[in-house]
C-alpha cells in the first residue's frame, strides 16, 4: 500500500512479516532499466506488507525515524521469490518476466566489472543469480505442491543456472537429458542464452560433464528397466506401454552412442584427455582423471551389441529358447567392461 505524508497514517499502514520483528519497505525504484518488484511482492504477500514510497523524503523518514528497513534486490528475491516460485505459490510468467530481467542486469554487470566498480550490494545479487533454482528446465511431472497458485497447476521445475548448459552447443545436446539440463522457454533465447553464459552457464563437454551424462543416462536405464518389469502387467494396453518403453530406452541407446564418439573423438584428438585412467593420472590442471575414468567404467551407458556381428559367435541372449520375460530380456546398456562396446 502507498504510504501517505503523514507519518501517523504511515505507521498505521505498517505491518510486520510473520516471524520478522523488523518492518520492511522495498525500494520503488527500478533495478538495472527497468527490473522492478513492485508487482511480485503484490504477488508474493499480502499488500499491506510493502510500501511503496512516493520520493526520497518518504524513504528517509520511513528507515531513519521509523525503523523501516528496505530490502535489498537480493535479499527480497532469496526471501520471497525463490521458494514461493519453486512451490508454486507465484504465478510463473510473472517469476519469468521477472528473472529474466534480473540475467540481463546481472550480465550487463559483470561484463562492465573492468570498466566500473560493482558495489556490494549487486554482487551479492550476481552470486544470487549464479546459484538460485530459478532457471525453467523442460521436465513434466514435477509434483505439484500442495497449495499451489493458481490451483490445479504444477509448478515449473527450476535449477541454478550453475548446474544448466547451453542448448546451442550440439556435443551437449547429444548427451544430456534434454529435460533436465537446458533452459526451457523464454529462457532459450540468444540474448538470454549469452547473458546465463556470462554468469555460469555451461558450454564445454569436460570429462567431469561428460561422466554427468553417463551417470544420467545409467539412472534413466536402470529406472526404465525397473519400472517396465513392476509395471507392465498392471497397464490395461501392455502392448502400448511396452512400446513407449521401448521408445524411450532408444533414445537412451542414441544417448549413450553419442556419448561413446564423443569419448573416442577427443581421446584421439586430446591425448591428455584420458591420462592415465588405469594409474589416477593427472590432467594439466592438476585434478585427476582416474577417478571419472573409473567411474565411467562402473556406469551402465555403454551400448551393446544385441547380435553377434558374425554368425556362429558364442552370444548371450541369442539361445532358441521360447521363454520371453522382462527378465529374460538382453541389456540395451552396460558398464563398459563387460560388453562389447557398439
Amino acid at each position: 500500500s502507498s504510504s501517505s505524508s503523514s507519518s501517523s497514517s504511515v505507521s498505521t499502514g505498517l505491518k510486520k512479516e510473520a516471524g520478522d520483528s523488523t518492518n520492511h519497505v522495498h525500494d520503488s525504484r527500478s533495478v538495472g532499466g527497468g527490473v522492478s518488484a513492485n508487482a511480485a511482492a503484490a504477488a508474493v504477500a499480502a499488500p499491506t506488507l510493502w510500501l511503496k514510497c512516493a520520493n526520497p523524503t518518504e524513504e528517509a523518514v520511513l528507515q531513519q525515524q521509523l525503523g523501516v528497513v528496505r530490502l535489498s534486490m537480493h535479499l527480497f528475491v532469496e526471501k520471497h521469490i525463490v521458494a514461493a516460485a519453486n512451490q508454486g505459490r507465484l504465478p510463473a510468467g510473472l517469476v519469468d518476466g521477472l528473472v529474466l530481467q534480473l540475467v540481463l542486469h546481472c550480465a550487463q554487470l559483470e561484463q562492465g566489472r573492468g570498466r566500473s566498480q560493482v558495489a556490494e550490494e549487486e554482487e551479492e545479487l550476481m552470486r544470487g543469480m549464479r546459484s538460485w533454482p530459478l532457471i525453467p528446465v523442460t521436465a513434466s511431472g514435477h509434483p505439484s505442491p500442495p497449495h499451489s497458485t493458481p490451483p490445479n497447476t504444477q509448478p515449473r521445475l527450476r535449477k541454478p543456472i550453475c548446474a544448466l548448459f547451453d542448448p546451442r552447443v550440439p556435443a551437449l545436446q547429444a548427451v544430456l537429458d534434454p529435460s533436465q539440463c537446458f533452459p526451457a522457454a523464454p529462457f532459450d533465447a540468444p540474448r538470454i542464452l549469452d547473458g546465463m553464459g556470462v554468469l555460469g552457464l555451461q558450454a564445454q563437454a569436460s570429462l567431469q560433464v561428460l561422466v554427468a551424462a553417463a551417470e544420467s543416462i545409467s539412472a534413466s536405464y536402470h529406472n526404465q528397466r525397473s519400472l517396465g518389469m513392476s509395471t507392465a502387467p498392471a497397464f490395461d494396453h501392455p502392448q502400448q506401454h511396452g512400446q513407449q518403453h521401448t521408445a524411450e530406452e532408444a533414445q537412451l541407446v542414441a544417448r549413450a552412442r553419442a556419448l561413446l564418439h564423443l569419448l573416442d573423438s577427443k581421446a584421439m584428438a586430446e591425448p591428455h584427455f584420458c591420462g592415465h585412467a588405469g594409474a589416477g593420472g593427472a590432467d594439466a590442471g592438476g585434478g585427476s582423471h582416474g577417478g571419472l575414468w573409473s567411474r565411467l567404467q562402473s556406469l551402465s551407458w555403454c551400448p551393446v551389441l544385441q547380435e553377434p556381428p558374425e554368425d556362429g559367435l558364442p552370444w548371450p541372449h541369442t539361445s532358441s529358447s521360447s521363454t520371453s520375460s522382462a527378465t529374460a530380456a538382453p541389456p540395451t546398456l552396460a558398464p563398459p567392461r563387460l560388453v562389447r562396446p557398439l
